[in-house]
């Protein structure tokens, strides 16, 4: 018979034995190498912080992810940094990649997350989340911008018209309609992927400052909860329709209130170089634009405007970067129609 202290000792011993049993075995699949690949030609770079865990399935599945993203990321003359942050936790890895491709003056960033399960020997989980977050490097008050935007959508024409900002570097606000937004839903993916701003212009474009409190609230808050279902993204700017406003809309809005400094009447002249002449002739460092994506001539009108105005050294930047860059925050109950530059 063992006695009671012999018992112990055993137990005491398969208790170490099963620690460092498991302790090795962990240490071998938590086990992370780092390789750094680099490839430079006369077009773009890429740099690769590479992870492996000792584990076939995972190991393999990030080889297939990164020759994947490597072969599909159409990089032009920019570069493409893939780095990672990983967890181990339960029995589980979480591993997320963070993709940064730099283009001229902006960097995009793919965030891409798989889970795997070592009892289930299986990615469980994979998810991938689009934002574009785009940093315009080097940029200083300083600098002339202007804010385009782009009211009455989302329409047919608008991805036209974010190709063509795509195009130039250039970035801008869309100010949409809530009971259009089911009709072109995806055109909001569009949006998002290329890091365009997305405001509220109401939900049916009734004239607020016609309605009571409560049919204002609704016209908000309606377009706001509909935007964020589709994307995710909360609007953090309300353009009033007809940019009608008083102090009663300045404070019920929950967002700051964009107006503009630059009407181009594109709904009235459907002429681009109308448009086109209108904003050369007034636009200085500081304006918002307004300009409307429901028309053709104006997606044919930024087409043949930016061009000019980057020659005059101007950025063309979304509302939220014009605050950014210009060291403004802005508030509530006050509408911007321009926002630094040479008209403050």
């Amino acid at each position: 018979m063992i006695k009671k202290k012999h018992l112990l000792i055993i137990i005491f011993l398969v208790l170490i034995i099963l620690f460092l049993f498991v302790f090795s075995s962990l240490s071998n699949k938590h086990d992370v190498i780092n390789k750094i690949i680099k490839k430079e030609d006369n077009t773009y770079s890429y740099l690769i912080n590479y992870p492996y865990f000792n584990n076939d399935k995972v190991d393999n599945y990030v080889d297939n992810y990164l020759n994947e993203r490597i072969n599909t990321i159409i990089l032009d003359t920019g570069d493409l940094f893939i780095d990672y942050d990983y967890d181990i936790k339960d029995n589980n890895i979480f591993i997320k990649f963070y993709e940064y491709v730099t283009k001229l003056n902006t960097i995009k960033e793919n965030i891409y997350e798989i889970n795997y399960n070592y009892e289930l020997d299986n990615i469980i989980k994979k998810r991938v989340f689009e934002e574009d977050n785009y940093d315009i490097l080097n940029y200083t008050k300083s600098d002339k911008m202007v804010a385009f935007t782009f009211d009455d959508g989302p329409s047919y024409n608008t991805i036209k018209i974010v190709n063509t900002l795509v195009k130039y570097d250039s970035k801008a606000t869309f100010f949409l309609v809530g009971n259009k937004i089911e009709k072109y839903a995806k055109t909001l993916d569009v949006l998002v992927k290329n890091g365009m701003d997305i405001g509220n212009h109401t939900y049916s474009h009734k004239e607020l400052t016609k309605l009571s409190d409560k049919e204002i609230l609704k016209e908000i808050d309606l377009t706001n909860e509909i935007i964020y279902n589709k994307t995710g993204i909360r609007p953090t700017f309300l353009r009033p329709s007809y940019g009608a406003m008083n102090k009663r809309i300045k404070k019920l809005s929950t967002m700051p209130i964009i107006i503009w400094n630059i009407d181009t009447l594109d709904w009235k002249y459907h002429n681009s170089n109308k448009i086109k002449d209108k904003i050369l002739k007034y636009v200085s460092d500081g304006d918002i634009i307004l300009m409307h994506d429901t028309f053709t001539a104006t997606s044919n009108a930024v087409e043949m405007v930016i061009p000019e105005l980057k020659k005059q050294g101007y950025r063309i930047v979304s509302v939220s970067e014009l605050f950014k860059y210009k060291g403004v925050k802005p508030k509530l109950g006050i509408g911007y129609g321009y926002v630094g530059g040479s008209n403050e």
